[in-house]
């Protein structure tokens, strides 16, 4: 069995090539934002933290009008996140309150970062702390039993260096949420794309997001193609993906 590897370590060791991947291929993973952010209501203003934000990627689908703050525990992720007008950041220690106050955000949102967690319930019950009364919880992420599951636990930890090994969603993790005292309103696998311009271009991004050091670009194509499955169709290549996207609110528990 893989050694588990935690989110800090993992991306301490490889975090600027996952960097590298999603500036050379900005809107590869566009779908997968939309589908996260189509949540928010985007009637008002709002305060958003992003946990564990990884290079501060959401920015990009956000509307001007809402504040983000980027909660981040790796070092490189944390310094490359930048800060301006409507956007600041946090440095976070796993098990450890992070530095923001109880219920000042309206919006927590975690979008592929939640299974390198072996434990979920500290996260989790930060999330809720942080949200005000009514506040929206948004959470996407690899679901058990999936394909990307196999391709993520079998491919990625053979061709990886250090190996992968994800704790993905699965009927515990909404045990977890209820306890919380979160509402789900939506809890559904989504299918979608990833979209390339060439099927170097999809080595290349899956070799420097998922750090596949073991592998050739011919062997990561075949791969993807044994595990997940592409299509090339009016001169792109579009590579299948799928996450658990889960909307809820965070109730008040009956005094």
């Amino acid at each position: 069995m893989p050694q588990f590897i935690d989110y800090k370590e993992i991306f301490e060791t490889r975090g600027m090539e996952y960097n590298l991947a999603m500036l050379r291929s900005p809107d590869a993973r566009k779908e997968e934002f939309l589908n996260l952010i189509q949540f928010i209501d985007n009637t008002k203003p709002l305060k958003i933290i992003d946990i564990p934000s990884g290079g501060g990627y959401l920015r990009k689908y956000l509307a001007e009008k809402h504040y983000l703050l980027c909660a981040e525990e790796a070092d490189f992720f944390y310094h490359n996140c930048a800060v301006k007008h409507n956007q600041n950041k946090v440095m976070y220690q796993k098990n450890i309150p992070l530095e923001v106050d109880d219920r000042s955000f309206d919006v927590t949102v975690s979008l592929a970062g939640l299974h390198h967690f072996q434990s979920k319930n500290w996260i989790i019950s930060e999330f809720v702390r942080v949200l005000k009364d009514y506040g929206q919880l948004i959470i996407a992420d690899v679901y058990k039993t999936s394909k990307v599951d196999k391709f993520l636990n079998e491919f990625v930890d053979k061709n990886n260096s250090i190996g992968h090994l994800g704790y993905f969603l699965d009927e515990e993790f909404n045990m977890i949420l209820d306890k919380n005292n979160i509402k789900i309103s939506f809890n559904e696998n989504i299918k979608f794309f990833w979209i390339f311009s060439s099927l170097d271009e999809m080595a290349n991004f899956c070799k420097n997001l998922f750090g596949l050091d073991k592998c050739n670009n011919s062997e990561i194509i075949n791969g993807i193609d044994e595990y997940l499955g592409f299509i090339i169709e009016n001169n792109e290549v579009k590579m299948n993906w799928e996450l658990k996207y889960i909307y809820g609110s965070k109730i008040i528990a009956d005094l």
